[in-house]
């Protein structure tokens, strides 16, 4: 459902304290059936509430660093048993997004291919200069 659906239903369900339901609907342009659906909606109990509460606890204990993948390693050390799709559509329903770093050994292995790098370098440099030079 997009912003303008959603503002046309809440425009329709504070009008229709003043005016005729059917008269807000027809001038709002929603079908009766979709209102009464959304109204029935509403009232209904969110399954995923506690499993919200618990996502919702466990990205702020790391401080945002937790995408859905560590945060479903840590529901199942917690014994739970979820989906990790579920994780992902709640985290994304909450606007959860893990933060994103870059590894810390990957500056030590480029740092290591470059000065392997440079020893070879400086062995064929090295060993040009040893070789007498025959004229």
């Amino acid at each position: 459902m997009g912003y303008l659906e959603k503002h046309r239903q809440r425009l329709s369900f504070e009008l229709k304290e003043e005016f005729k339901l059917r008269d807000v609907l027809h001038v709002v342009g929603i079908p009766e059936s979709s209102y009464h659906y959304h109204i029935k909606m509403m009232k209904k109990v969110n399954p995923d509430q506690g499993l919200e509460d618990l996502i919702q606890s466990i990205f702020e204990e790391n401080d945002g660093n937790y995408g859905y993948r560590r945060i479903h390693l840590e529901l199942g050390n917690r014994g739970y048993k979820v989906n990790h799709k579920r994780i992902q559509r709640i985290m994304k329903k909450l606007g959860l997004k893990g933060k994103k770093f870059w590894r810390k050994h990957a500056s030590i292995v480029l740092t290591k291919v470059l000065l392997e790098k440079l020893r070879r370098t400086l062995l064929i440099v090295d060993f040009i200069l040893m070789c007498p030079i025959k004229s």
